[in-house]
């Protein structure tokens, strides 16, 4: 039986490198290692064969099944974007959907700790909608009075 694949979306730059750790790692964990085969796309303009390798071998701690690839974003439609922290990266997640050739994937930020299994999300029904979101906080007591409305 070839297990499924589940895709996940994370960008980062040299700069996050430990957040990048926990966040794949903690979501990996979170998954039942009958679940699937957790793939993780990396989208990043600097990340380098040997991080990759150091987070590889994070992973492996898991004994689960997860692969790494890495995706080298074209920036040209957000070059004149303000940079957050001198870095284009809190923009690769919206140059994945135009990227990821895939049915179905679930983007997290470098700074998730995951700590429920995220397999079920690959199922909800979206009705159609291109976009599921999943707010960090309860809507109701954001500060911002607009969100909250």
């Amino acid at each position: 039986m070839v297990q499924k694949e589940l895709h996940f979306v994370v960008a980062s730059d040299r700069r996050v490198l430990a957040g990048l750790h926990v966040a794949t790692k903690t979501v990996l964990e979170s998954l039942d290692a009958e679940d699937a085969v957790a793939v993780f796309h990396l989208f990043s303009e600097d990340l380098k064969q040997s991080d990759l390798q150091k987070l590889e071998q994070t992973l492996e701690r898991t004994n689960k099944s997860f692969r790494l690839t890495l995706q080298e974003p074209d920036v040209s439609p957000i070059k004149d974007f303000p940079t957050l922290s001198g870095s284009l990266a809190s923009y690769f997640r919206l140059l994945a959907m135009e990227t990821m050739l895939v049915e179905r994937f679930v983007y997290f930020d470098v700074d998730t700790i995951c700590r429920v299994n995220l397999r079920p999300l690959f199922d909800v029904d979206l009705d159609g909608c291109p976009i599921g979101l999943v707010p960090e906080a309860p809507m109701a007591v954001t500060a911002d009075v607009r969100v909250r409305e």
